[in-house]
């Protein structure tokens, strides 16, 4: 979607991670840990020492809430401009995905700070978030697990019968419904007055030049079938990873850029997991109708390295 929305030579989409109150160390591909932190959390940490130059060793709750409050507040609208400056373009879109625990507050500090934007609520089917998810952090998994033996070892005898394990999955789950909550509750807010638009990756998949064309409009942003069809050329999957969707990289971050592919991963087993957690919002973005699903999953894979999992 960023991607996407850069090419549109009126529009910055960016993924600045402003708001959350959120840090924690992960370690990244390559083992190192690194930080995963929030604008405002950074702030924070900064404003720590920074406000005594201007309010003395040892001020009051409330004058530093006040000048936390104020400095934030310019500084944020300061990473908008300079963008916006640099780039030459009039409409910044800014990427969130929320960090677990963090969808409300997120919320909330964009209705504070940004109270005229506009919102736009990317929805994918849970069970394909859960799968992508879990094979992001594959490089995360304990080396001795299976599923790190399986797909990044990639040791050739090794049967897996099983994708999730029940940390992960339940850990995912939250991933995705904690924004579905978080959306629906603050949409029912009547402080909350944000335009919004619900677009779906499917549909993004099945036709993304229409769904940009969409989001232009609904940005006011100048919209012809040239610009968005030109704006998903250079977006493709393809374009990005240099190859056709559905060819299966494990550990790549763009990893498959296909919708459903949660089938080949389910167990019956992981099924009522899922939907014990997210069963209302599955039905609520009419994912799917019943819980037919369910009982269509296996009761174990047979996911083998002896030729490429599908």
């Amino acid at each position: 979607m960023a991607d996407a929305l850069n090419q549109h030579p009126e529009i910055l989409a960016t993924e600045q991670r402003l708001f959350g109150n959120f840090c924690e160390l992960w370690p990244d591909p390559n083992g190192q840990l690194s930080a995963r932190q929030t604008w405002d959390y950074f702030g924070k940490q900064f404003l720590s020492h920074y406000h005594d130059s201007f309010l003395g060793k040892d001020p009051s709750n409330e004058d530093k809430e006040r000048f936390q409050e104020a400095w934030m507040r310019w500084m944020t609208h300061q990473l908008v401009v300079f963008g916006l400056n640099t780039s030459g373009k009039s409409v910044l879109v800014d990427k969130v995905t929320p960090y677990l625990g963090t969808s409300g507050l997120v919320l909330r500090q964009i209705q504070h700070h940004y109270p005229k934007a506009k919102i736009i609520h990317l929805v994918r089917d849970g069970r394909d978030v859960v799968t992508s998810g879990t094979f992001d952090w594959i490089t995360r998994t304990p080396p001795e697990a299976d599923r790190f033996r399986f797909y990044v070892k990639r040791e050739p005898d090794l049967v897996l019968s099983r994708f999730f394990d029940d940390q992960i999955l339940d850990t995912w789950c939250r991933y995705w419904t904690e924004p579905q909550a978080a959306a629906e509750h603050w949409r029912m807010k009547d402080e909350f007055q944000h335009p919004w638009l619900t677009v779906h990756y499917e549909d993004m998949l099945e036709d993304q030049a229409s769904q940009l064309a969409k989001i232009f409009d609904f940005l006011q942003v100048t919209s012809t079938p040239e610009i968005a069809q030109a704006a998903a050329d250079s977006a493709s999957f393809h374009k990005r990873t240099g190859r056709s969707r559905g060819h299966d990289e494990p550990t790549a971050k763009a990893r498959k850029g296909v919708h459903g592919d949660w089938r080949n991963y389910f167990t019956r087993a992981d099924a009522d997991i899922f939907d014990a957690i997210c069963g209302h919002w599955l039905y609520h973005h009419r994912y799917t109708a019943d819980k037919t699903w369910i009982q269509n999953c296996p009761e174990n894979l047979e996911l083998t390295n002896q030729v490429n999992p599908s």
